[in-house]
């Protein structure tokens, strides 16, 4: 009863969070640093890492942006979310934030040592209710399709790659200048 419970709390929040994005692209923004809000973010999530022994790592250069704080929160955590979930015992996670260069802004990167997804399969991450391993860790299938709605907010381009060591997923975030 209680796992169920808690499965669906988490669909109501994430339910919730999806309503709030779906209107149009806010205009309110506030300048911040994502190396910043990353170090937040990721000490929120130590304990859980650390309870399930697996290495959670930042490296984060100064990126200056502006936008929508509790909305880039929402995006990290439901990427470490997912990462930690699906990391096995002894896995590694690693968060890296760069600030970027002349053409493109910073970067925010999450990878993992999980077992990942298949490269033919990737273009179906994100799809609401859409899960690819449905025998794994609880979940409902909007963890993905939130942070590509934050990611469009932002003017953000997501790709899905390979992760750490040739196996896991690694999921970039690339915000605009």
């Amino acid at each position: 009863a209680r796992t169920a419970l808690e499965r669906m709390a988490r669909l109501v929040t994430q339910l919730l969070t999806l309503a709030r994005l779906e209107g149009v692209a806010s205009d309110t923004g506030e300048a911040l640093d994502l190396a910043e809000l990353a170090r937040d973010v990721c000490g929120e999530w130590a304990d859980k890492a650390v309870a399930r022994d697996i290495d959670l790592s930042l490296a984060a250069e100064p990126a200056p942006f502006t936008g929508e704080s509790e909305g880039l929160r929402i995006l990290l955590r439901n990427l470490l979310d997912n990462a930690l979930r699906y990391t096995p015992a002894g896995g590694r996670v690693e968060v890296a934030v760069s600030p970027g260069d002349t053409r493109s802004g910073p970067l925010l990167r999450v990878a993992d040592s999980g077992p990942g997804i298949a490269p033919d399969r990737r273009h179906e991450l994100g799809r609401r209710f859409h899960r690819l391993q449905p025998a794994g860790p609880d979940g409902v299938g909007l963890g993905l399709s939130i942070v590509l709605r934050i990611a469009e907010r932002h003017g953000a381009r997501t790709t899905f790659g390979s992760g750490l060591d040739g196996s896991g997923l690694g999921v970039e975030v690339r915000f605009p200048r």
